[in-house]
């Protein structure tokens, strides 16, 4: 541990037909893909220069080789099986099971995020028990706290408009505090993408 801070990332091996399969739908399992990848590299921009230990967590593998994060240390390992929720505790357990103080969750879908999002999560922290970065489906894109919490993992319809409601429903049960940070869209469908990924969609389908 060189920081007192965790950065969990969840992440997804970049396999065709097994990401963005929502997008996909519309725009193509390769295309899908490629928004993908753009993704994931614009999660590794932002967080690379954090003064954080980041966790990678891939959903199928550690590659061998991964050239896109490479230049600091990553600790890389495997989620666990299970739903979403499950995963997600599984990994802030391991965490902060290990002496960090602050631990947040990421995952590679949302394109509007930026290190300065994560840096004031991490500084809500210090006057919260937890921090919530809305998306504006109805979930989150971040999730932070400095103690592990069961029951916010569980009871939940993954990907669907409630997990944030019955997330903020159970902190208040817990009698706990919780700070927000802007709400930001993820990427899941065609009218999710910025124009800049549209362009990279039309290129792709040029060269095919």
């Amino acid at each position: 541990m060189n920081h007192p801070n965790a950065l969990l990332i969840f992440v997804k091996n970049p396999i065709e037909g097994k990401v963005k399969t929502r997008l996909a739908s519309t725009i193509g399992n390769d295309a899908a893909l490629h928004i993908y990848k753009q993704l994931v590299q614009h999660t590794q921009k932002i967080v690379k220069d954090l003064a954080v230990d980041i966790h990678l967590f891939y959903a199928d593998f550690v590659p061998e080789q991964d050239e896109l994060w490479t230049g600091k240390v990553y600790r890389k390992r495997v989620q666990a099986e299970g739903n979403l929720g499950y995963r997600m505790y599984v990994a802030f357990k391991q965490v902060l099971d290990n002496g960090y103080k602050k631990a947040l969750i990421i995952g590679s879908d949302c394109w509007e995020l930026e290190s300065t999002h994560i840096k004031t999560a991490y500084q809500h922290l210090n006057q919260h028990d937890f921090v919530i970065g809305p998306a504006k489906d109805g979930g989150y894109y971040l999730l932070g706290m400095k103690v592990l919490c069961t029951t916010i993992f569980a009871n939940k319809q993954w990907s669907s408009d409630t997990v944030l409601k019955n997330t903020i429903a159970d902190i208040r049960v817990l009698q706990k505090n919780y700070a927000f940070l802007s709400t930001l869209n993820d990427v899941d469908y065609y009218e999710d993408l910025p124009e800049v990924l549209q362009q990279q969609i039309e290129l792709v389908k040029k060269t095919k």
